[in-house]
Parts: structure tokens; sequence; C-alpha cells
């Protein structure tokens, strides 16, 4: 079986030649955690129970069957509980999103959610799946959320795979109080960044710990395919605590191509958007008053 078909059907067996076990096949996208339960206390141990039987009886080869069926429920158990080095590792979630147990999210892929299988050793065949280092750099990430990605205190930003956690850090983790999410969803996560940030010239007295004025901080990102917006935006120590007011805006893009019409209603669609209170238009003055015939006139002049 090639390393493409044990990801789309993923097969589990024991050695089915020499022990002669038939090897369980089962669909990855409908393995959730209770068919994987189905597939250990159920099935697999009627087959254990029809084996044992099998062996008081003396027939040959079901010692070695028992055996081997009871070996692959220890494995499978062993999954199931999630502890290292059979623990689910999504690199790009927090540590409080992180699966405990045999609880995997689909949508992270095959390459993430294998690695219990791989390393307990249950697949027919293992696929050429790498554990190492991914190129690249992450974002500036929340130590407590992403601790991976930091080393003797400073953070690396390294796209590392080969980290096992235990369910009792995922557990604490969950446990932290966590900061208050907003509406829209907005928390102290990235989906994705357009990294420009921009620190504006006024302070709008805004002030800081200590009196430390604060400059207003304009981010421009991307909200995900889900639907969802994630910013990540670290401020520094000296900023702990401090509450601020985030105002969602969507980012016109003005095309340099734009037709005469498109260009009248981007126009027309300005008209009335400035609602400060503060603004004032000031007096035109007067215009001189063209007749029709001057009008012409000027026209042809210029």
């Amino acid at each position: 079986m090639s390393g493409q078909q044990a990801i789309r059907r993923t097969t589990a067996n024991v050695e089915p030649n020499s022990r002669g076990m038939s090897p369980f096949f089962f669909n990855y996208h409908k393995l959730t955690h209770k068919a994987l339960e189905s597939l250990t206390y159920s099935y697999l141990q009627d087959w254990i129970s029809a084996q044992s039987a099998a062996a008081k009886d003396g027939k040959p080869g079901a010692d070695l069957r028992l055996q081997a069926a009871q070996e692959l429920q220890e494995k499978l158990n062993l999954i199931l509980a999630g502890e290292p080095p059979y623990d689910i590792f999504v690199r790009w979630k927090p540590l409080h999103e992180q699966a405990i147990g045999w609880n995997p999210d689909l949508n992270d892929g095959v390459r993430m959610n294998i690695r219990p299988f791989m390393a307990a050793g249950v697949l027919r065949k293992n696929p050429n799946i790498k554990r190492t280092k991914d190129r690249g750099a992450e974002p500036a990430r929340n130590r407590d959320d992403y601790p991976w990605f930091w080393k003797d205190g400073t953070f690396t930003g390294d796209r590392v795979n080969d980290v096992h956690l235990t369910d009792a850090e995922k557990r604490a983790a969950r446990e932290r109080p966590r900061a208050k999410k907003h509406r829209g969803h907005i928390n102290a996560q990235t989906v994705e960044w357009v990294e420009r940030v921009k620190w504006s010239d006024e302070t709008r007295g805004h002030h800081g710990p200590g009196g430390r004025k604060m400059h207003r901080l304009v981010v421009q990102s991307r909200v995900g395919s889900d639907g969802i917006l994630h910013i990540d935006i670290p401020l520094g120590k000296e900023d702990a605590d401090r509450e601020v007011q985030v105002t969602i805006d969507p980012v016109r893009r003005v095309s340099s191509s734009m037709t005469q019409d498109e260009w009248r209603q981007f126009v027309m669609e300005t008209a009335g958007r400035i609602t400060d209170p503060t603004f004032v238009r000031h007096e035109q003055g007067t215009f001189k008053q063209w007749d029709a015939f001057s009008l012409v006139i000027q026209g042809a002049r210029s």
C-alpha cells in the first residue's frame, strides 16, 4: 500500500500473515473518538473473546491470534488516552485548543492526526511523513498559548512539529483564565496577518501604566476562510492589563484602472461619510455666472 493510500484509507493490523489476524479497515474521516472506542471495545473485543475460547479448546494458532489482538487493543487504548508519544499536536493551534486524547479536528489534516497511529505501530505501512521543522517562521505569538515557539525565554518562531504535550498540560491551559472574547470572535489567536503595523504620530491622550502615553495602533489583517477574524498583537509587558478599544473597518481598495462610471460611483458612496460633529464646511464663496453663449466661447478659447 502506498503512503497516499495509507492516508486516504488507513489500515491497521498486527502481522496478519504470521498470526492469522485479519486487518481492520477504517475511514479516517469517520474515525471519531466514539468510533475508535467501538473498534477497540466492541469489534476487537469480540475477536479477543472468540480467540480466547478457541485457545482453551486447543485450536492451532488461537493463542498467537489472541496475543496479537490483545497487543493491538493495548495500543489502541494508548491512542484513545493520547498521552505522549501517542498525542496529537497541531502547531498552529494554541495550547488550550490542542486535542486531549483521541479527539481530532479532522480539518487539521491527516499529517497531524495520523501521528498516534504511526507511533503505536499499528498501520500496515507508515506513510512517509516527516516531523521535522517546516520552512518559514511564525509571527509573534503569546508564550502561554504557544510555548513551542519560544526557547530559553526568547521567541524563535521556528515551525516545529515534533512536540509532545501531556493531557495535564492541555487541561491546565483550558482551566487558565483567558481574555474575554469580544463580539466578532476577536481573540489572541492569529489565522493570517498582512504584516503591516503602523504606529501613528498622535497620542490622543491615551496613557499606559505609570503615565506613559500609548500610541494609536493600526493593524491591517484578513478574515479567515471560516469567517472569523483572529488577531495577535504583541504590545509589550509595560502595557499589561491596559484596557483598549477594538474597532473593525473594512479595507477599501481603490483600483487605479477604474472606469469613469466606477469612479463616479465611488465618489458618490463617500458622500456623507464624515461623522465627526466638529467638522465644519466653510463658506465656498460666490462663483461667476456664465450664460450659455459665453460658456461656448470660453470653451472654444480653451
